[in-house]
Protein backbone atom coordinates (compact mmCIF):
# COMPACT_ATOMS: atom_id res chain seq x y z
CA UNK A 1 0.00 0.00 0.00
CA UNK A 2 3.08 2.22 0.36
CA UNK A 3 4.21 2.27 -3.05
CA UNK A 4 0.51 3.35 -4.14
CA UNK A 5 0.20 5.85 -2.14
CA UNK A 6 3.78 7.23 -3.16
CA UNK A 7 2.68 7.04 -7.03
CA UNK A 8 0.09 9.17 -5.96
CA UNK A 9 1.63 11.99 -4.12
CA UNK A 10 4.47 11.92 -7.03
CA UNK A 11 1.51 12.28 -9.50
CA UNK A 12 0.05 15.30 -7.55
CA UNK A 13 3.48 16.94 -6.88
CA UNK A 14 4.13 16.42 -11.02
CA UNK A 15 0.30 17.58 -11.96
CA UNK A 16 0.91 21.12 -9.33
CA UNK A 17 4.64 21.25 -10.96
CA UNK A 18 3.10 21.55 -14.38
CA UNK A 19 0.33 23.89 -13.53
CA UNK A 20 2.89 25.93 -11.33
CA UNK A 21 5.32 25.52 -14.10
CA UNK A 22 2.87 26.77 -16.82
CA UNK A 23 1.71 30.16 -15.18
CA UNK A 24 5.69 30.87 -14.87
CA UNK A 25 6.44 30.65 -18.40
CA UNK A 26 3.78 33.74 -19.45
CA UNK A 27 5.02 37.25 -18.26
CA UNK A 28 3.14 39.12 -16.62
CA UNK A 29 1.50 41.46 -17.37
CA UNK A 30 2.16 41.57 -21.09
CA UNK A 31 3.15 45.09 -22.24
CA UNK A 32 3.28 47.42 -25.47
CA UNK A 33 4.22 51.03 -25.95
CA UNK A 34 2.99 53.59 -28.08
CA UNK A 35 4.02 57.65 -29.63
CA UNK A 36 2.04 60.46 -28.70
CA UNK A 37 3.26 63.04 -30.98
CA UNK A 38 2.09 66.70 -31.80
CA UNK A 39 3.23 68.70 -35.03
CA UNK A 40 3.43 72.41 -34.43
CA UNK A 41 1.51 74.37 -37.91
CA UNK A 42 2.50 77.44 -39.49
CA UNK A 43 0.22 80.41 -38.77
CA UNK A 44 0.75 84.54 -38.64
CA UNK A 45 -1.44 86.90 -37.42
CA UNK A 46 -1.19 90.51 -38.89
CA UNK A 47 -1.96 94.35 -38.37
CA UNK A 48 -1.56 97.49 -39.25
CA UNK A 49 -1.97 100.75 -39.00
CA UNK A 50 -3.31 103.98 -41.35
CA UNK A 51 -1.17 106.26 -43.11
CA UNK A 52 -2.25 109.73 -42.98
CA UNK A 53 -0.95 112.57 -45.18
CA UNK A 54 -0.98 116.12 -44.29
CA UNK A 55 -3.11 118.09 -46.44
CA UNK A 56 -1.72 118.37 -49.57
CA UNK A 57 -2.14 120.84 -52.48
CA UNK A 58 -2.27 120.65 -56.56
CA UNK A 59 1.22 119.98 -58.36
CA UNK A 60 2.60 119.09 -54.74
CA UNK A 61 5.08 116.23 -55.13
CA UNK A 62 7.04 113.98 -52.97
CA UNK A 63 4.96 113.72 -50.02
CA UNK A 64 5.36 110.65 -47.81
CA UNK A 65 3.67 108.85 -44.46
CA UNK A 66 4.59 105.76 -42.50
CA UNK A 67 3.22 102.94 -40.54
CA UNK A 68 3.57 99.98 -38.99
CA UNK A 69 2.87 96.41 -39.71
CA UNK A 70 2.71 93.71 -36.53
CA UNK A 71 3.38 90.45 -37.99
CA UNK A 72 3.53 87.42 -35.44
CA UNK A 73 4.52 83.94 -36.72
CA UNK A 74 5.15 80.44 -34.87
CA UNK A 75 8.98 79.91 -34.30
CA UNK A 76 11.27 79.01 -37.05
CA UNK A 77 8.15 79.10 -39.49
CA UNK A 78 9.01 80.92 -42.93
CA UNK A 79 6.76 84.00 -44.26
CA UNK A 80 6.66 86.87 -46.34
CA UNK A 81 4.93 89.95 -46.04
CA UNK A 82 3.44 91.84 -49.05
CA UNK A 83 0.50 94.34 -49.71
CA UNK A 84 -1.60 96.02 -52.78
CA UNK A 85 -4.15 98.76 -52.75
CA UNK A 86 -7.30 97.79 -53.67
CA UNK A 87 -8.78 100.74 -56.20
CA UNK A 88 -8.24 101.19 -59.68
CA UNK A 89 -4.82 101.42 -61.24
CA UNK A 90 -3.28 98.98 -58.23
CA UNK A 91 -0.75 96.81 -59.22
CA UNK A 92 1.09 93.56 -57.46
CA UNK A 93 3.96 96.53 -57.65
CA UNK A 94 3.77 98.58 -55.29
CA UNK A 95 1.74 100.89 -57.13
CA UNK A 96 -2.11 102.16 -55.82
CA UNK A 97 -3.94 105.12 -56.32
CA UNK A 98 -6.24 107.60 -53.61
CA UNK A 99 -9.14 108.39 -54.84
CA UNK A 100 -12.09 110.55 -54.59
CA UNK A 101 -15.44 109.45 -55.71
CA UNK A 102 -14.55 110.08 -59.88
CA UNK A 103 -12.20 113.10 -59.09
CA UNK A 104 -8.73 112.36 -60.53
CA UNK A 105 -6.97 109.85 -57.91
CA UNK A 106 -3.71 110.86 -56.74
CA UNK A 107 -0.96 107.85 -57.32
CA UNK A 108 1.02 106.55 -54.73
CA UNK A 109 3.74 104.07 -54.01
CA UNK A 110 4.80 101.38 -51.15
CA UNK A 111 8.13 101.43 -50.31
CA UNK A 112 9.95 98.89 -47.88
CA UNK A 113 12.38 102.40 -46.94
CA UNK A 114 12.66 105.59 -46.29
CA UNK A 115 14.84 106.21 -49.12
CA UNK A 116 12.01 104.87 -51.23
CA UNK A 117 14.37 103.10 -53.08
CA UNK A 118 12.57 99.28 -52.35
CA UNK A 119 9.05 99.38 -54.08
CA UNK A 120 6.91 96.79 -51.46
CA UNK A 121 4.84 95.03 -53.62
CA UNK A 122 2.83 91.47 -53.27
CA UNK A 123 4.77 89.38 -55.21
CA UNK A 124 5.78 86.42 -53.65
CA UNK A 125 9.95 86.60 -53.79
CA UNK A 126 10.09 89.30 -56.03
CA UNK A 127 8.90 92.75 -54.15
CA UNK A 128 7.69 91.48 -51.03
CA UNK A 129 9.39 92.87 -47.75
CA UNK A 130 13.48 92.01 -47.41
CA UNK A 131 16.15 93.53 -45.60
CA UNK A 132 13.55 94.14 -42.50
CA UNK A 133 13.86 93.04 -38.58
CA UNK A 134 14.08 88.67 -39.45
CA UNK A 135 14.19 88.87 -43.24
CA UNK A 136 17.08 88.41 -45.51
CA UNK A 137 17.33 87.94 -49.64
CA UNK A 138 14.49 88.37 -51.91
CA UNK A 139 13.14 84.37 -51.96
CA UNK A 140 9.58 83.18 -51.22
CA UNK A 141 9.37 82.84 -47.42
CA UNK A 142 12.52 84.91 -46.84
CA UNK A 143 11.41 85.79 -43.11
CA UNK A 144 11.36 83.77 -40.54
CA UNK A 145 9.09 83.91 -37.10
CA UNK A 146 10.32 84.35 -33.54
CA UNK A 147 6.57 83.51 -31.73
CA UNK A 148 6.85 86.81 -30.98
CA UNK A 149 5.64 90.34 -32.36
CA UNK A 150 7.94 91.26 -35.23
CA UNK A 151 7.50 95.17 -36.39
CA UNK A 152 7.90 96.07 -40.16
CA UNK A 153 7.37 99.95 -41.43
CA UNK A 154 5.84 100.90 -44.77
CA UNK A 155 6.56 104.01 -46.14
CA UNK A 156 3.72 105.94 -48.93
CA UNK A 157 4.92 108.17 -51.39
CA UNK A 158 2.58 110.51 -53.11
CA UNK A 159 3.57 110.55 -57.42
CA UNK A 160 3.07 114.15 -58.48
CA UNK A 161 -0.30 115.33 -57.38
CA UNK A 162 -2.87 116.04 -60.59
CA UNK A 163 -3.23 119.34 -61.91
CA UNK A 164 -7.03 119.80 -60.74
CA UNK A 165 -7.93 118.42 -57.12
CA UNK A 166 -11.37 118.76 -55.52
CA UNK A 167 -12.01 119.41 -51.83
CA UNK A 168 -12.35 116.09 -50.36
CA UNK A 169 -10.29 113.07 -48.59
CA UNK A 170 -8.95 110.90 -50.95
CA UNK A 171 -8.24 107.11 -49.75
CA UNK A 172 -7.60 103.70 -50.94
CA UNK A 173 -7.26 100.39 -48.66
CA UNK A 174 -4.42 98.21 -48.56
CA UNK A 175 -4.44 94.70 -48.13
CA UNK A 176 -1.74 93.46 -46.08
CA UNK A 177 -0.31 89.70 -47.12
CA UNK A 178 0.58 87.19 -44.94
CA UNK A 179 1.73 84.29 -47.01
CA UNK A 180 3.55 81.71 -44.52
CA UNK A 181 5.02 78.14 -45.50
Amino acid sequence: MKTRHLLGTTAAIALGAFAFGHGALAVSPASTTFNINATVANACTVSASDIGFTTIATGQIATSGTNGIKVTCTADGTYDVGMMGTNSGASALGVGNLVNGANTPIPYTLYQNSAASTVWGNTPGANTVTGQSGCSGTGTGNCTGTGSEQDYEVWAKLGTVPGTLHLGTYSDIVIVSVNYY
